[in-house]
């Protein structure tokens, strides 16, 4: 009952009274759930439903909604100097004490951690392991444990499957785990049993279902092998990689793709290959690249830059510096005929011989824009997502939309978008403001600098930081 007596002390000394929304300073999202958490302006938290009830006086110094949790969350709180947490529920009501210097959930369990050792719990509360451990981590299937600097496995059936005789652990896979020590590497299963191992000569360095990667650390030399320790071929290759259903290797630094017989689709003549989608791979030598179709080439080796774009399209910039769009099919989306900058939706930038347009890969539809306007950065190099286009006319910065109309006129020194959002940093008669797609002033015109970072606007005024603001995404669908 040691905790209650805690949360009494908590419950006297902190809270505020019935809070209010006028007390609010911020409230995350709900997202999936029907709860989240608030904090006051006078940096509290506590929780609150959907139905705009508040769960919680705002007794918490934080509290971290955690997904997929089954309604529990993380919180924390301060008594003294010390900083404690724990774990509450969706009722606010306690599921530990605050008692420990870190808390997280791991699947299933609640892992703690006070004066450097570490336990477990359920959902509920209840120790499973107890705080007498120097590290517990949990990955689904298995549980590692670590006491006096060797490692055992911990199963979810809440009992050990193994002692405290491995170094390290090396990889996770489906159904099996993969650890170390001073006589080799011991592939285990979820029961406990070995199913594999080697002795400190080799080293197991990847598995795919039944198959094997093993390093030979005399010969520098890898090997393709089963659970029945069966080489599948022989191998001169100093690296393989499982690369789809096929292997990537290499010798002296040449890289090519092979079955799991060793039959060779593309040859080792490559310093770098990519798997573009199922068959498709890009490959790439002193910098010009070119891709493949299993064994054939169907792009050639000309192209200065090749990579994936929004996952399903190829990019490609061709050896006269113009780009292309292809979908997974290599069908055209984007003829190599134009310089591409930015997109909207469906709603490509492009340029072709120094003429701005809008290219509708729906449709395969252009709109000239007028002549005049140029594209801001001529060193592009990405094709970027954006709500609106920044361009320049002369020395001045304006914006236009998908359909080429002028939303913010050509009358500023500079203009920088915020990502794929509706705000701009603007600079005029030498001073940095912050303005919206409508033209609207948020930040006035009064500051010596402003620069985007990350997530945040910073601005300067004599070379001090004096305001900010949150950088937003917010990405019109």
């Amino acid at each position: 009952m040691k905790y209650i007596s805690i949360l009494f002390l908590i419950f006297t000394l902190e809270s505020f009274g019935q809070v209010t929304f006028k007390d609010i300073e911020y409230m995350a999202d709900f997202s999936d759930s029907d709860v989240t958490w608030y904090r006051t302006k006078s940096g509290n938290s506590g929780l609150i439903s959907k139905d705009s009830v508040f769960i919680t006086e705002p007794i918490f110094q934080y509290i971290a909604i955690i997904k997929n949790s089954n309604e529990i969350a993380e919180a924390g709180v301060k008594k003294g100097k010390k900083f404690l947490r724990g774990f509450i529920n969706y009722k606010g009501e306690q599921i530990t004490p605050f008692i420990y210097d870190y808390v997280y959930q791991s699947g299933d369990y609640l892992i703690v951690e006070k004066d450097k050792k570490y336990g477990m719990l359920d959902k509920i509360g209840n120790y499973i392991l107890s705080l007498d451990y120097d590290l517990i981590r949990n990955y689904d299937e298995f549980t590692l444990v670590q006491k006096n600097n060797k490692i055992a496995v911990f199963s979810q059936d809440h009992k050990f499957i193994s002692e405290f005789i491995y170094d390290d652990l090396v990889d996770i896979f489906p159904g099996y785990i993969l650890l170390k020590n001073s006589q080799g590497d011991f592939l285990m299963n979820k029961q406990g049993a070995i199913s594999y191992s080697v002795n400190k000569d080799e080293e197991i360095k990847d598995m795919k279902d039944s198959l094997l990667i093993v390093l030979n650390k005399k010969s520098n030399k890898m090997f393709l092998r089963d659970l029945k320790n069966m080489n599948l071929f022989e191998s001169d290759y100093n690296q393989i990689e499982f690369i789809s259903t096929f292997l990537k290797v290499s010798n002296n630094n040449k890289i090519g793709i092979v079955t799991y017989k060793n039959e060779i689709i593309i040859p080792l003549d490559f310093l770098s290959i990519y798997q573009f989608k199922n068959d498709y791979f890009m490959v790439e030598n002193n910098k010009i690249s070119g891709l493949y179709k299993l064994s054939k080439l169907i792009l050639p080796l000309k192209y200065k830059h090749m990579t994936n774009f929004l996952s399903d399209y190829l990019y490609v910039v061709n050896d006269n510096d113009l780009s292309g769009l292809y979908d997974s099919e290599l069908n055209v989306i984007i003829p190599e005929e134009y310089k591409i900058y930015e997109y909207y939706k469906s709603f490509y930038l492009v340029e072709q011989n120094n003429q701005l347009m809008i290219f509708n890969i729906d449709d395969k539809l252009t709109l000239k824009i007028n002549s005049n306007y140029k594209f801001r950065d001529k060193n592009h190099f990405w094709i970027t997502k954006r709500n609106y286009f920044v361009l320049q006319e002369g020395d001045k910065y304006g914006v236009v939309n998908y359909q080429g109309e002028i939303v913010i006129p050509f009358e500023y020194d500079y203009l920088e978008p915020i990502y794929a959002s509706n705000k701009f940093i603007a600079k005029k008669n030498n001073k940095y403001g912050f303005i919206s797609s409508k033209n609207e002033i948020i930040k006035e015109f009064k500051f010596d600098r402003a620069q985007l970072v990350k997530e945040a606007v910073f601005f300067y005024q004599k070379g001090k930081l004096t305001d900010s603001y949150a950088a937003e995404f917010d990405y019109q669908e």
